[in-house]
């Protein structure tokens, strides 16, 4: 039997595992890139969310500021508004005007409501009041309804 030196064994060895270990070293190197790429897809997605929440917290703080201020008028004049028992056909669900806040039944929030305003982008907020009834007055029928008969969705038959 022929013997081969140490040399030439270790040597064909070597070459053989050069090439394993460049194919494992590759993968490796691909499953490190996915997982980075999976984590800037993570970090961007809470980017936006968190952006989403600080827009949600500015508008949800405007709307209170316009509840605060309708309420404040009302307190001083309580004939302020549409009133839409006197004429009902004028009274939708949703306002004609609802997105574009330019009708005449829109008021603009006073400066001792408005909160952030640096932070709103310049749009005040602002409200629409609409009297729609008091409790126990008659309907058109002449039976006794209550107030939220006559509320938007109601039947007008005293519920």
């Amino acid at each position: 039997m022929k013997t081969f030196p140490d040399s030439l064994t270790h040597t064909s060895h070597r070459v053989a595992q050069r090439g394993v270990a460049l194919i494992v070293s590759l993968i490796l190197l691909v499953v490190i890139t996915l997982m980075a790429l999976a984590g800037m897809q993570n970090t961007s997605l809470q980017e936006r969310m968190s952006g989403n929440m600080y827009d949600r917290s500015i508008a949800m703080q405007a709307a209170e500021a316009a509840l605060r201020a309708a309420e404040a008028a009302i307190s001083a004049n309580p004939a302020v508004g549409m009133d839409c028992v006197a004429t009902p056909a004028a009274c939708t669900i949703i306002p004609a005007s609802t997105f574009t806040g330019a009708g005449a039944n829109w008021t603009n929030v006073a400066a001792p409501f408005i909160v952030n305003a640096a932070l709103s982008d310049g749009a005040t907020p602002q409200y629409h009041i609409q009297f729609i009834a008091q409790g126990n007055e008659e309907d058109l029928l002449g039976q006794s309804a209550s107030a939220n008969s006559a509320q938007y969705g109601g039947t007008g038959a005293g519920n």
